[in-house]
């Protein structure tokens, strides 16, 4: 079978046209809800991509996706998960998800563990508890956070790191309140740390930091115009408000107190980060990426202007402005042999829960033999129910407004 094609490889094509075969239609209508991609590790998590449409609604697709009828398999395209359209956030937590609706009400599905109400496997969504304020919610692996508003913070989960921040090691399976403060305006989170902006563009973490765990929130260093955060591996991408671009590297064990610029652009707005690298928008709506551990952004490859992104780290998706997905590396749902998905599926939760055992594991040889787009491939299409929706939506939108 063919080898992987890492993220990153793509960048060095040529900005200035489209390949063969790609066409961008006419812009859909925006809709309510920001589309959101959530594209797995190569072999750790639950191995399913998650899309949140611009109507509300869920889709998945990948190895293991999960299903209504209480099965689990390998599907190569997105599969509409229930038919609610009240998701306004959707995270991916190791082998659990966590979403957030247009309610203020808190859910998680997948191998809950800790992370929800009961220990087993739940394939549909489950309620955590019956507050209806939530505003903002973050997952590590096997931990959440999520924001009142209030701007209160808390926390649950596994707690191994001390992630929670409770001043404990204690695992919580419901939301504990992080502290007493109300001042809390960002959330972030990785594998066994945890990050959160105050108000006062201050940016704080606790979990396990530069080498020690640290139990409650602590200031990471002095800056005080932090505007946004987003977390994954072990890096931390910050935006500032005067439209730099930051990160902090080896956030597990580096002792390095102090961010890293990224490029030396001042016009960023908008951040993002996944297990493939970084992702951030400028002010000018234009896409750029950059992998983790690099100070060098580019622009998106094949020149999409993208509605959607999501880096895997051996897939890239994108949606495009009329609503078809594109995308290229490993094709998710295409893996020959759930066995060895399964063995690396607990190697790699093993690693990201204990990153020193690393190296005692035999290299991944023969584990990502999924078929490989080297050029952007169209993978599907929002369907005529969505559309309809974001048209009606439109309409109303339109009346409201005369």
């Amino acid at each position: 079978m063919a080898a992987a094609v890492p993220l990153m490889v793509f960048l060095s094509v040529d900005h200035s046209r489209h390949p063969a075969g790609v066409w961008v239609g006419k812009p859909l209508p925006p809709g309510n809800v920001t589309p959101r991609l959530i594209v797995p590790e190569g072999a750790g998590s639950l191995g399913a991509a998650w899309f949140l449409a611009p109507d509300g609604s869920l889709w998945n697709w990948g190895k293991w996706r999960l299903g209504w009828n209480n099965s689990l398999g390998i599907g190569a395209i997105p599969q509409r998960f229930g038919s609610d359209t009240h998701w306004v956030k959707v995270a991916e937590a190791g082998f659990a998800v966590l979403g957030l609706k247009d309610d203020g009400t808190l859910w998680s599905w997948g191998w809950n563990q800790q992370l929800g109400p009961g220990t087993a496997l739940n394939l549909a969504p489950t309620r955590i508890g019956a507050e209806t304020n939530w505003v903002q919610m973050a997952a590590g692996w096997d931990h959440g956070l999520a924001l009142k508003n209030d701007g209160s913070l808390w926390a649950w989960g596994l707690n191994d790191h001390g992630q929670l921040g409770d001043g404990t090691t204690n695992h919580r399976p419901n939301p504990v309140l992080v502290g007493t403060d109300k001042d809390w305006e960002a959330i972030a989170a990785n594998s066994i740390a945890s990050f959160a902006l105050r108000t006062n563009g201050t940016l704080w973490a606790w979990g396990q930091i530069a080498g020690k765990i640290e139990l409650a929130p602590r200031q990471l260093n002095a800056d005080t115009n932090c505007v946004a955060i987003a977390a994954c591996t072990d890096e931390l991408l910050v935006l500032k408000s005067d439209g730099t671009l930051w990160r902090r590297p080896r956030i597990w064990s580096s002792s390095q107190a102090h961010l890293t610029q990224i490029g030396t652009g001042r016009d960023w707005k908008q951040i993002d980060t996944g297990p493939g690298g970084h992702s951030a928008r400028k002010q000018d709506g234009s896409w750029w990426v950059c992998g983790l551990a690099s100070d060098a952004p580019q622009p998106v490859p094949y020149g999409f202007d993208p509605w959607g992104l999501g880096l895997g780290d051996q897939t890239t998706v994108v949606l495009t402005k009329d609503g078809a997905l594109w995308s290229w590396g490993n094709r998710l749902g295409s893996e020959p042999s759930l066995a060895r998905i399964k063995i690396q599926d607990i190697l790699a939760r093993i690693e990201r829960r204990w990153p020193s055992l690393g190296h005692f594991f035999p290299p991944k040889i023969g584990v990502f033999e999924l078929e490989v787009d080297k050029t952007p491939h169209r993978l599907w299409e929002l369907p005529a129910e969505v559309r309809r929706s974001l048209a009606k939506e439109e309409l109303l939108a339109g009346a409201a407004s005369t």
